[in-house]
This record gives structure tokens, C-alpha cells and sequence, in this order.
């Protein structure tokens, strides 16, 4: 192994996100010699080769830019460039305090057989200085959420990595958490091992919002295919409870309600309300897509 920890950051046409994520995690307390962070550009059309590779830093930052596929195929590239003996899989959209790697570190070498999770703290801030430190309330049950997870790069090789059939957004980093527990590996919660994700308000597009819920209702049928068990129909919501709870709850009346009330300028300023709303309207198109999926339909 060439060093402690990878860093794996997949990014597509996001130039003005992924400088900050790099950069910050550039200036880590653990020694440059320690870590590397590998940039897989999964096909990008905008600067972003430029704007990674115009980055200043001592840290050792390799880049590599490779045809459009998916974020799955994207990761396995990453993992099989890493000379770490653990990756550490994080969002091109984070901000890493300079604490971060150490505090991976920490974990994954008290025990085997452990994946390490973070709190990720969503924040409107992209700067470090203005943001809060983590609390309980960023605490995750989530087994493998590759916006900050680390674990073995040996055990992500055996297991041949990310499923290249989730083409779509969601459930690829989830099945294979699911896949690590299999092999009886647990979770430790380091509240210290913080990422900032930064989700400006400015930016909240509810076309893309509607479009990443229907992928994610492709994807979970896809995952309950693959682990047809009862862990899995309680996660994604592919049972009968559930489906009946958001047809009631999530139907399409609801949904044009909530799409009404949210185009109103001074409603959509009561962050609870519009969180509320957003729900109705995302639970409508997850279950819509999933029964069109269990159907054979088509997709859109």
C-alpha cells in the first residue's frame, strides 16, 4: 500500500463544487504522505479538469477523467486507483474540517471487520468558519453512505465493489452496506469525523427533486430484485403497508396541492412547511415510479 487512506470523490459537470471539497480536504492534519485523494471525473463537459488541476497544494491529488457511466461504475474506477489501505468515500459537494481523515483513521484501526460513518450536516454555508459543529441530531442509522464512509479497500476488492447495475441515482451504496454486513462487518459512529454538505437554498430545484425521486424508485426495485428480504421491502417501502400509507397520504391530489402552495413565494420561506410539502411530492413520484416499475412500465 502506498498510503493510509484514499480519498474517493466522483464528480460530474459540478466545477464549482468540487474545488472546495478538494481543497479542504488538501489541508488535513494527517501528513500528505499518509493519504491521497483521487478525483474521478465520470465525463464532465464543463471546466472541471481544469479547475482540479489548476488546485495548489502539497497534498497528493490524482485525477482521472473517464466516459460517462454511473456513479457505481465511477466509485469501482476509484477504488481500483487507490493505494490506501482504506477509502474513504465522500460527495463532490462536502467541505472537510482538517480533522477529518485522522479521525477515520482512529476508528477503522481499533477494531476489524468496521465501517466508520460521519455526521453529515447539511449547511447553506460553503464555508468552514460559519458552520456548527455536529450534534445528535446528525446522527445516522444509515449502514454505507459514501457522503462520508470508510472502510477496508481489501473487503471492497472481494466483494467486487459498487453493483454496475444501479445505473440510476440511489440504493447503490445502501446494497452494498448491505453486502458488508453480510460479511459481518459493523458500523461505528464517529461524531468527530464531520462533513459539511452544502445544499444552498438558492439552488433547490424541484424538477431535479421529482426526477432523483423517480430514479430512486427504479433503483429500489432494482435493490429488492437483488436482497428480496424483509430489511430490504422495510427500507425502500415495497410492501403493502407502506404502499398503502403514501397512496393515501402521497396521492395525486395531495401532490397538486402541495406543488400549488409551494409556487406561493412567502409560503415557501417556512422551511418546516416546504420540507413537509417537498415529502408529499417526492413520496408521490418514489411510489408512482416503483409501482410502474413492479408493472414493467416505462420509465420517465
Amino acid at each position: 500500500m502506498n498510503c493510509k487512506i484514499s480519498v474517493v470523490i466522483c464528480t460530474y459537470n459540478r466545477a464549482d463544487l468540487i474545488k472546495g471539497a478538494v481543497e479542504t480536504l488538501s489541508e488535513q492534519e494527517l501528513d500528505h504522505k499518509d493519504y491521497e485523494i483521487i478525483v474521478v471525473d465520470d465525463g464532465s463537459t464543463d471546466n472541471t479538469q481544469d479547475t482540479v488541476c489548476s488546485i495548489q497544494t502539497n497534498a497528493n491529488v490524482r485525477y482521472f477523467k473517464r466516459p460517462h457511466t454511473s456513479r457505481s461504475a465511477a466509485r469501482n474506477f476509484g477504488i481500483r486507483q487507490a493505494g490506501g489501505k482504506y477509502i474513504l468515500f465522500v460527495d463532490d459537494d462536502i467541505l472537510a474540517p482538517p480533522n477529518l481523515l485522522t479521525q477515520h483513521i482512529k476508528y477503522l484501526e481499533e477494531g476489524k471487520k468496521v465501517v466508520v460513518r460521519g455526521p453529515v450536516v447539511n449547511t447553506p454555508y460553503y464555508d468552514l468558519s460559519l458552520n456548527k459543529k455536529s450534534g445528535i441530531e446528525d446522527f445516522s442509522m444509515a449502514f454505507f453512505c459514501t457522503c462520508n464512509a470508510s472502510v477496508e479497500r481489501n473487503v471492497l476488492i472481494e466483494l467486487g465493489g459498487f453493483d454496475e447495475s444501479f445505473v440510476e441515482y440511489g440504493w447503490e451504496d445502501t446494497e452494498l452496506g448491505l453486502r458488508l454486513r453480510n460479511l459481518g462487518y459493523k458500523v461505528k459512529f464517529n461524531i468527530e469525523a464531520v462533513v459539511y454538505h452544502y445544499k444552498p437554498k438558492s439552488t433547490d430545484d424541484l424538477e431535479e427533486y421529482v426526477q432523483k425521486a423517480k430514479e430512486l424508485g427504479r433503483t429500489a426495485v432494482t435493490f429488492y430484485a437483488k436482497h428480496p428480504n424483509l430489511r430490504v421491502s422495510l427500507a425502500t417501502g415495497i410492501n403493502a403497508v407502506h404502499m398503502f400509507w403514501h397512496a393515501v397520504t402521497s396521492n395525486y391530489l395531495v401532490k397538486n396541492m402541495a406543488e400549488k402552495i409551494l409556487r406561493n413565494d412567502k409560503i415557501i420561506n417556512n422551511k418546516n412547511l416546504s420540507y413537509f410539502l417537498k415529502g408529499r411530492i417526492f413520496n408521490y413520484y418514489y411510489y408512482r415510479s416503483i409501482r410502474e416499475s413492479l408493472r414493467g412500465g416505462t420509465r420517465g
